[in-house]
C-alpha cells in the first residue's frame, strides 16, 4: 500500500507536468509539502532509472488512489502487483542490456576501423593522443598510478572524470576494472591516450549507479606518475 501511495504521488507531478508542457514552481509550504515533493521526485527518478517505458499516468493515478482508499474491489492484490511488477522491470532491464550489447559491439567494430585505433587481445581498443618517454616507468599490477581521466559512454554523455578536481586521482592497480589494469600496464609515465573498453572488461551485466549493464567505456587517460607498491 504504501509503495502504491509513493507511486501516486509521482504519477500526480508527472501528469501536471505533461499536461502543461513546462516545468511548475511549487511552492512547498508545510513539511507534507516538501516530504510529498522530495518523495515524488525520489519515486519519478526510480521509474525513469528502471526503463518503466510509456505508461498510462491517469489509470496509474486512479489505482493508486482507489487502493489508498481501502477499495475491495482491485483486480490485483498487493502481492500479485509486486510480483508482476518485478517481472516486468526484470524483463525491461534485460532488455535494455541485450541493447546496449548491441549497440556497443556495433561501436567497438566501427571504430576499430579508424585510423590509429589498436586493438589488444582481450579485446581493449586504445589510441594514442600523445607519448611520453618510453624510458618512463611503467605500472605492474599491485602498484599505484596518478592519472587524469574522463570518462563517457559512446553516446559520448560524461559518467565520471576527475579534471575538475584540481589534482590526478590516485588508482592501484588489481582494484580497477579489468580493462584499467590491461591498459594501465601498457602506458609510460606522461602518455596520453583514448581507451576503449568493452564491457566484459569493464563492469559487465552488472547494473547500478550510473553505469547501464553492458556498457562499453570510453576513457580520455593520462598516466601522471607510477607509484612502485612497497617491497615486500
Amino acid at each position: 500500500m504504501r509503495n502504491l501511495l509513493f507511486i501516486a504521488i509521482a504519477v500526480a507531478v508527472f501528469s501536471s507536468c505533461q499536461k502543461s508542457g513546462t516545468a511548475q514552481s511549487v511552492e512547498l509550504k508545510t513539511e507534507n509539502d516538501s516530504v510529498s515533493y522530495a518523495l515524488g521526485v525520489n519515486i519519478g527518478e526510480s521509474l525513469k532509472k528502471q526503463g518503466a517505458g510509456d505508461l498510462n499516468f491517469e489509470l496509474m493515478l486512479t489505482m493508486a488512489e482507489r487502493a489508498y482508499a481501502g477499495d475491495t474491489t482491485l483486480q490485483m492484490n498487493e502481492q500479485e502487483c509486486m510480483n508482476y511488477l518485478n517481472t516486468y522491470f526484470q524483463r525491461k532491464q534485460m532488455e535494455a542490456a541485450n541493447a546496449t550489447m548491441e549497440e556497443g559491439k556495433q561501436f567497438l567494430a566501427e571504430n576499430a576501423k579508424k585510423e590509429g585505433v589498436m586493438t589488444t587481445p582481450s579485446g581493449v581498443q586504445y589510441k594514442i593522443l600523445k607519448s611520453g618517454d618510453a624510458n618512463a616507468p611503467s605500472p605492474v599490477m599491485g602498484d599505484k598510478v596518478l592519472v587524469n581521466y574522463t570518462g563517457t559512454f559512446i553516446n559520448g554523455e560524461e559518467f565520471d572524470s576527475n579534471k575538475s578536481k584540481g589534482a590526478p586521482a590516485t588508482l592501484t592497480l588489481g582494484q580497477v576494472i579489468q580493462g584499467f589494469n590491461e591498459i594501465l600496464q601498457m602506458m609510460h609515465e606522461g602518455d596520453h591516450w583514448m581507451v576503449y573498453v568493452p564491457s566484459e572488461q569493464g563492469y559487465g551485466s552488472r547494473t547500478g549507479g550510473r553505469i547501464p549493464a553492458n556498457s562499453v567505456l570510453v576513457f580520455d587517460l593520462e598516466l601522471v606518475q607510477v607509484v612502485p607498491a612497497p617491497a615486500k
